[in-house]
């Protein structure tokens, strides 16, 4: 695939290249290394899911059989019914894990239940140990208000990092044999995000090795970076933060042709018919990857504007 490879240029005329992949305009404060293990964190928005999603994580941190025993214990409870918190959460007195976990471990299990389980799961440090129980008992007021201002902090937080570097995120794909949507798909898919959120000057070819800008709504580049490791042959990098991306965004596509084996012609009669495409063009062809999909035969739309068959095509 590296034979045929395609750059964007912007609207600026700038040919588009991947030539960084941690360097970012990004005029916010340095993170902390618990700041990007956060944003690192892609979180469904579906409750159910998270809850699954984080006792997945757990599972690496604790083991299977400790993180088996959290989901039982807090699988018929964590979600709410119509009435409020069920009754049975009032009663709850927590899990206690019995064994011993270090500073780092403590830390990574927080980050999952303070991310995926909700402000009604509580885990605190009983005797050295984890307990984890729900927050909604006559017990646990503090704790569910601490949680609700937790929660309000973060929105707060949130909203006021894109307000001071903008709501995009900008950086440079860099694929091979691959769909540019077919890519954004499984960001999106892996980002846990809608795939509205991306935004791309346009589509570039299949089999090639492409370089192309494009953009995601309210996504950090930190969690891009980490994300786009699980998505095969691409690369991302050259991140800034600014206006999204709609198509048509570009000037033009800059292409590289390598042929290979070229036989029955010396240099002097290639060099001619070189000169010969640059001063007079050469007829299009289009291949397979322009006729659409199967459900729409664009071909034959085509063949019929071609003809004038308006009513047809």
């Amino acid at each position: 695939f590296a034979d045929f490879l395609v750059n964007e240029i912007d609207t600026a005329g700038r040919v588009v290249r991947l030539t960084s992949y941690s360097a970012v305009d990004d005029p916010k404060p340095a993170a902390t290394e618990e700041q990007q293990a956060v944003a690192a964190l892609a979180v469904p928005e579906d409750a159910e899911e998270a809850f699954e999603e984080g006792v997945r994580l757990l599972a690496e941190i604790l083991g299977t059989e400790d993180a088996e025993r959290v989901r039982v214990h807090l699988a018929p409870k964590h979600t709410e019914t119509e009435n409020g918190t069920e009754a049975e959460a009032k009663a709850d007195a927590g899990l206690l894990l019995e064994r011993d976990l270090d500073k780092d471990q403590r830390r990574a299990v927080y980050r999952v239940t303070n991310n995926f389980f909700g402000t009604r799961v509580h885990v605190d440090t009983v005797c050295g140990h984890l307990r984890f129980a729900l927050s909604g008992g006559k017990n646990n007021k503090t704790s569910t208000a601490n949680s609700r201002k937790l929660q309000q902090k973060r929105q707060r937080g949130w909203n006021a990092q894109w307000d001071h570097i903008g709501d995009h995120c900008r950086f440079v794909l860099e694929k091979e044999n691959s769909d540019t949507m077919d890519v954004v798909q499984q960001l999106a898919a892996c980002l846990r995000v809608n795939v509205r959120a991306f935004g791309t000057a346009g589509t570039k070819d299949k089999r090639a090795v492409t370089v192309q800008l494009c953009s995601a709504h309210r996504v950090a580049h930190e969690r891009l970076q980490h994300m786009a490791r699980r998505v095969r042959g691409i690369r991302v990098g050259n991140f800034s933060y600014g206006a999204g991306l709609r198509l048509g965004d570009l000037s033009g596509n800059r292409f590289v042709i390598v042929l290979r084996f070229v036989r029955g012609a010396e240099q002097g009669a290639v060099e001619r018919v070189l000169q010969s495409i640059g001063s007079r063009g050469f007829v299009n062809y289009f291949g397979l990857q322009r006729f659409g999909s199967n459900s729409v035969a664009s071909h034959e739309v085509g063949r019929a504007v071609l003809l004038g068959d308006w009513a047809l095509a």
